[in-house]
């Protein structure tokens, strides 16, 4: 289902990839999510035909389980297949015996009060899950190949992302990612929306590309809600205040080049962070 939109088919091995890890997933009663840099080219480059710089072959999917035990009978029906096998250093990551990894991280019943994820055994290795969570609710069924209806989340819930991983890890790819989201956003499929639902973006001062970013934070903060909101409100405000190399500002301008790309930036986030509403 891609609600009229025409979607370039993925590359078949990954969709085998994906095909039988769904199927996989199901028979032990879970449902895998896309996310992550390939559900970013489906949307824009798949579906809108904006480039988006970097290629990779990785897969990354989240999964809501009720507990580390449900988590662990997936793995072990994935590796049964096997088509899958794991992988010393990253518990996170199977490996296809076509040589496409794919990482699946939990959400739901393995986070903690804060949010953080801590994997077992020894707890050593702490993700943030913030956001996965809504992200899964809000994904969006897309024909990604023939037989082959993928939940895929939504450029909302992927910048929520985005954004929630900067203030977790700082990866530049991160920032770079957030940038063809929040500049490209009107681009990718939003543009009537502008004109249809949020007119009051539309005044005297108009700015194609700030309308796009502004309307993305509106529509981060409808579809993930009040808590990933907050905590995103929170890591933009930080970030606009930091002027030092190495700031999301920073790495978001970084590849243009240009001798205003910071102030530009700067101003794209700003209209980022008021589409998030008022703290």
């Amino acid at each position: 289902m891609t609600n009229g939109l025409h979607l370039k088919p993925i590359d078949p091995l990954r969709a085998e990839v994906l095909a039988l890890a769904q199927s996989t997933a199901q028979c032990v009663g879970m449902t895998l999510v896309l996310i992550g840099a390939m559900a970013r080219d489906i949307w824009m480059e798949h579906l809108h035909g904006i480039e988006t710089g970097r290629a990779t072959r990785d897969v990354d999917l989240t999964v809501v389980v009720d507990s580390w035990e449900a988590f662990a009978q997936l793995k072990k029906a994935l590796i049964d297949t096997g088509r899958f096998s794991a992988t010393e250093h990253a518990v996170q990551r199977l490996r296809s015996d076509v040589g496409i990894p794919i990482d699946i991280v939990p959400c739901g019943g393995v986070e903690s009060a804060s949010r953080s994820i801590a994997w077992p055994p020894d707890n050593e290795m702490v993700m943030n899950g913030a956001g996965l969570r809504e992200a899964c609710r809000i994904a969006v069924p897309l024909d990604l190949a023939q037989n082959l209806v993928f939940p895929v989340v939504p450029i909302s819930g992927l910048a929520a992302l985005k954004i929630l991983a900067w203030g977790d890890r700082r990866d530049r790819r991160d920032a770079h990612d957030l940038q063809l989201l929040a500049r490209s956003y009107l681009d990718a499929g939003n543009r009537d929306r502008l004109y249809d639902e949020h007119a009051d973006l539309i005044d005297d001062d108009f700015d194609y590309a700030l309308a796009g970013a502004e309307l993305l934070g509106r529509d981060i903060r409808d579809d993930m809600g009040q808590d990933v909101s907050e905590r995103s409100r929170h890591i933009l405000t930080t970030e606009l205040g930091s002027s030092t190399t190495g700031s999301l500002v920073d790495e978001m301008a970084r590849p243009s080049g240009m001798d205003d790309a910071w102030e530009l930036t700067a101003v794209l986030l700003r209209a980022l962070t008021a589409g998030l509403g008022p703290a």
